[in-house]
């Protein structure tokens, strides 16, 4: 609280709340950390002729917060020296250099990580959660049921994706919105890092515009969130989106190629001359004209030969022949009023229009 009365009351950019490259301290976590801060007392004569009763001591007002630095931590390595005092306790008489800790707001300051502990086998994920909820409105625990099982919590399949926190909030700025579903990337390989970089990225993602937003269509987005993360499994499966043009077909192949990137899929563009596929290959996202006969043949391939391919095919029309070998036909659905309201806010315009 102390941070965001701090920012606010001397009008500095909120979104410092959690970015700021520094901390609120009083005078005792000041010296304790080594801050920097400077709590000499200038006017108060109220404080001032307090001090006056102990000459001796010395005098700061300990009843102010100021932004100070984490400075006062140093690595347990081998330049450490202690020795004994008269307090029962060690003393470190030789250390490395301080230890330069990264700043992010409220995020690394002691009551928000008191507030959110977090674990070995959890780590981070309930403050990830909070933050989310807290300052973007968006409560990721809604995006997928979770089971209390006992058993089923032993093994967790990625049955889908979460949903793009932009699809809630248009005027999110782009890099932010896919920092934060790489941060949430299954396997950790594919999530951003390293840790101590984060601070940074998410400054620099806070001044990135927002992207071309992308509205409605919730279930057919679904589905194929549903489809990456089987895809990342090893499942083949084809999908085949059907509509005339500008119905968004390629507005949600583009979001499910995104997608799959982020979970670490290759993503493949079938050639002029053709395209071969082999068993053996890791799992892959393929997207395909249905209009083409060549690509067409390609989707028989993937599916008769078991290989794990996500297969997404953009057609005018149904494509029968397909449905038999078990491929999936999504036809886009219009944009309902609220989607449309969305659009017209995010462009400015009032949404009385959508009426």
């Amino acid at each position: 609280m102390e941070l965001i009365a701090y920012i606010v009351g001397n009008d500095r950019d909120y979104r410092e709340v959690l970015t700021a490259d520094y901390m609120m301290m009083n005078y005792a976590v000041n010296d304790f950390l080594n801050g920097g801060a400077d709590f000499s007392i200038s006017n108060d004569q109220a404080l001032l002729d307090f001090c006056e009763q102990f000459p001796n001591e010395a005098c700061y007002d300990h009843r102010v917060f100021k932004p100070g630095y984490h400075r006062g931590q140093v690595p347990l390595d081998e330049f450490i020296e202690e020795e004994e005092t008269d307090f029962q306790s060690k003393k470190i008489t030789n250390h490395s250099d301080f230890i330069n800790y990264p700043h992010a707001g409220v995020l690394n300051t002691q009551a928000f990580l008191n507030r959110y502990p977090s674990t070995e086998t959890n780590r981070n994920r309930a403050r990830a959660r909070w933050t989310f909820y807290h300052f973007l409105g968006v409560d990721i625990e809604k995006s997928a049921p979770r089971t209390t099982d006992p058993a089923a919590l032993t093994y967790l399949p990625l049955t889908s994706l979460p949903e793009p926190p932009a699809a809630l909030r248009t005027d999110l700025p782009e890099l932010l919105n896919d920092l934060m579903l790489r941060m949430m990337a299954r396997e950790p390989g594919n999530r951003p890092g390293p840790t101590s970089a984060l601070p940074t990225r998410l400054r620099n993602a806070l001044r990135s515009r927002p992207a071309r937003p992308v509205v409605g269509m919730q279930q057919e987005r679904e589905v194929l969130r549903r489809m990456v993360a089987l895809a990342a499994n090893g499942h083949p499966e084809v999908v085949v989106l059907h509509g005339p043009r500008g119905s968004g077909r390629t507005t949600l192949i583009r979001e499910a190629l995104t997608a799959a990137r982020r979970q670490g899929l290759q993503v493949v563009e079938a050639q002029r001359g053709g395209l071969s596929l082999e068993r053996g290959g890791p799992p892959s996202v393929l997207a395909l004209d249905g209009n083409r006969p060549d690509h067409v043949e390609l989707v028989g391939q993937v599916l008769s030969n078991d290989l794990p391919w996500l297969v997404l095919v953009r057609a005018d029309r149904p494509l029968p022949s397909l449905v038999s070998l078990g491929s999936r036909q999504v036809q886009p659905s219009p944009l309902d009023r609220e989607a449309i309201a969305m659009l017209l806010e995010h462009y400015s315009r009032p949404t009385s229009e959508a009426q």
